[in-house]
């Protein structure tokens, strides 16, 4: 689950005007696109030149993951409850604190992974599931990792819209494997939708802004 929280700790649910508009012919070229990018974020913006370059990182990520429709299926049913100010307030709140605390330690978790190669793509629906396997440092050992990339066609774009990870040995039968992970909880959309639910069922939408600017004030300094 680690794997989970850093990579998507909270939702950038509209992007800004800066950000880029690429087309990936292929749904595995938007995958390893992700991952290049998450693992060239430095962790240590001392300088103007490095800001810079995360900065151009931030554009490139918004690029190749649709944080719109993530945003809007984790948020699920609560989002058509929100107003339009409500969303637009909620999508910049959540941006900043993935921004201030994501990427930094998904860079940190990509940089430990050997080389994550794409192993099958599965189309269900009108969307492409995309196998990536490889391992992860853990300790003075390694373990298998696999991921699962949700993308869909968003006008003439081709984008991840939802990812799915565990710690376990690449399938051997991709098909078999993607049916069996489809309801599973470990998908981000369906966990953060748990977590929204939550807190907007026992704190409202109070205390969802209050959470994020909690991280955004404790993270935004370094």
């Amino acid at each position: 689950m680690k794997y989970i929280c850093v990579l998507v700790c909270a939702i950038a649910v509209f992007c800004s005007a800066k950000d880029m508009v690429v087309t990936y012919e292929h749904s595995a070229d938007a995958v390893n696109a992700l991952s290049a990018y998450l693992k060239s974020y430095s962790t240590n913006a001392a300088t103007k030149e490095v800001k810079e370059a995360n900065e151009a990182v931030k554009a490139k990520i918004a690029a190749v993951f649709d944080f719109n429709l993530f945003g809007e299926a984790s948020l699920g049913k609560n989002w058509a409850r929100l107003t339009k100010a409500e969303q637009t307030l909620v999508a910049s709140k959540l941006r900043t604190c993935i921004e201030v605390y994501g990427y930094k330690r998904a860079s940190s978790f990509f940089n430990r992974v050997d080389a994550m190669n794409v192993i099958g793509t599965v189309p269900v629906g009108s969307a492409d599931l995309v196998i990536q396997s490889g391992s992860v440092k853990a300790g003075d050992s390694r373990v298998p990792l696999t991921a699962v990339y949700k993308l869909e066609m968003v006008g003439d774009r081709r984008v991840i819209t939802d990812i799915w990870y565990d710690i376990v040995e690449a399938p051997k039968e991709n098909e078999r494997f993607i049916k069996s992970i489809s309801g599973s909880s470990k998908w981000l959309v369906a966990l953060y939708r748990d977590q929204f639910d939550s807190i907007l069922r026992k704190e409202r939408l109070s205390g969802l802004y209050k959470r994020m600017d909690s991280v955004i004030a404790q993270y935004s300094a370094y």
